[in-house]
């Protein structure tokens, strides 16, 4: 049988009232500064500022098909606001759709240039991270991810301002402290003060663009700069009708400047700048003479295979040698080419590889390196500085290198070959991205083993 019986009460000591934890409120600071960058982090901003990377980078590969790749660099990359000239979509049409070639259409609109748009990406990129990324474990790959593209963009900047390139050409046996620095020239005048003395002065090409009269008191004479081309080619006479201002070649033959288009992008040869100048005695309209020069008139232009008279004039009972050369930055150090060797494929002349061993003195460092070999993936490393072999002479009595400082590189000179070529900022960048995907990846697959085995 059963019953219902009445449960005793139970006695309960009083507990404390439980009240709800409140969130620790953010800092007014904080909120107007998450206010400004919400729509900085927008992801729309994101793919509107990749649409217009693309748009960028398609202009400047259809502008080199009448420009040289160091023009487009600089006026669409390495740059904050581009002019895009409504010839580009000329040139489309030219390469794809038929377009008669004598089209011409003038006119240009402005467009945010490469620096632009990559210093928003960037601003984007760390506005993302502050105010939607949250830093976790699981995050971390992405993260890592990010960061290799921050430092990618930052070492596009750094080369942009601070890098420079040269080139260095040495005769077998010969010794240099210069180097040739490219895409630039200057107007030296040398006087020979003894056997092993020069004294130089230079107008850098940037002034003799402006064109003008150009006093300077330590010019040896005024320059009145009559033409400036920023490419030029070689008009050949014969000794019997070339003109007063040819320039005699050892093989006989004479030649003037002409005026050339800019090589474009899809040649293999650099520009070679030209230069009219009518030289005056200083502070009058004395002429002391006329002369047309091309940095084609250099030895190196073609390798020592061809070589032009120099060009001298007198004025004060000096005689000067003016020349029209790539700019020159002398260093404190000297690199003698000890050996080259060049082979080529069977039954060819492609280069299979072509190898310089040089000597390295410096003696404001007390440095003297011998015997180094310089070849394809295995570059010379000093004083913040890396020579490429990048060629040779054509009768392969020397060589070319290719010598780059770039503050992006931080490998010391001392660093062994196989580090110092991870010590880039690139390559450092390229590792990050690679080691973020791989743990991005790796943890979702642990977690997706984790719980399909659990």
């Amino acid at each position: 049988m059963s019953k219902t019986v009445d449960r005793p009460p139970r006695s309960h000591p009083e507990l404390p009232e439980v009240l709800p934890v409140a969130a620790a409120e953010p800092s007014g600071a904080w909120e107007t500064v998450k206010w400004v960058l919400t729509p900085i982090a927008s992801l729309r901003l994101t793919v509107v500022l990749m649409a217009l990377s693309i748009l960028i980078v398609f202009f400047g590969t259809l502008a080199q098909v009448d420009h040289g790749i160091f023009t487009v660099l600089q006026n669409y990359f390495r740059t904050w606001l581009a002019w895009i000239p409504f010839q580009v979509f000329v040139q489309f049409g030219q390469v794809f759709l038929s377009v008669p070639k004598e089209t011409h259409v003038s006119g240009s609109f402005p467009f945010p240039g490469g620096w632009l748009l990559g210093g928003l990406l960037l601003v984007n990129l760390l506005a993302a991270h502050l105010v939607r990324f949250k830093l976790t474990w699981k995050r971390s790959g992405i993260l890592l991810i990010h960061s290799g593209l921050v430092v990618m963009m930052l070492s596009e900047l750094i080369t942009g301002l601070f890098a420079v390139e040269a080139r260095m050409p040495i005769g077998i046996g010969e010794t240099t402290n210069y180097v040739d620095v490219a895409n630039t020239c200057e107007l030296a005048f040398v006087r020979s003060v003894n056997e092993q003395t020069d004294d130089v002065t230079v107008i850098p090409g940037s002034l003799l663009a402006k064109g003008g009269r150009i006093s300077d008191a330590s010019l040896p004479v005024d320059v009145e700069v009559a033409a400036y081309l920023k490419n030029s080619d070689l008009l050949e006479h014969s000794r019997g009708e070339a003109p007063a201002d040819a320039v005699p070649r050892n093989d006989g033959w004479f030649f003037t400047v002409a005026p050339a288009g800019e090589g474009n992008g899809f040649s293999d040869k650099d520009d070679s700048p030209a230069v009219r100048v009518r030289l005056l005695k200083k502070d009058t309209s004395d002429v002391v003479g006329y002369f047309g020069l091309s940095t084609l008139f250099e030895p190196n232009a073609f390798g020592r295979h061809y070589l032009f008279a120099e060009q001298h004039f007198t004025v004060d009972g000096k005689t000067y040698t003016i020349a029209l050369r790539p700019q020159r930055e002398y260093k404190p150090y000297a690199v003698t080419l000890k050996e080259f060797t060049h082979e080529v494929y069977p039954g060819t002349t492609k280069p299979k590889n072509y190898e310089s061993t040089v000597r390295l003195v410096d003696a404001s460092r007390g440095e003297d390196r011998d015997a180094v070999k310089i070849y394809m993936n295995n570059p010379m490393r000093y004083a913040g500085e890396t020579f490429y072999q990048a060629g040779f002479f054509p009768d392969d009595s020397g060589t070319i290198l290719q010598v780059v400082r770039n503050p992006g590189n931080f490998a010391p000179s001392a660093a062994p070959q196989w580090l110092a070529g991870y010590m880039t900022m690139p390559v450092l960048s390229c590792l990050m991205v690679s080691l973020g995907m791989v743990v991005h990846f790796g943890l979702h697959l642990l977690g997706f083993l984790r719980r399909r085995y659990a």
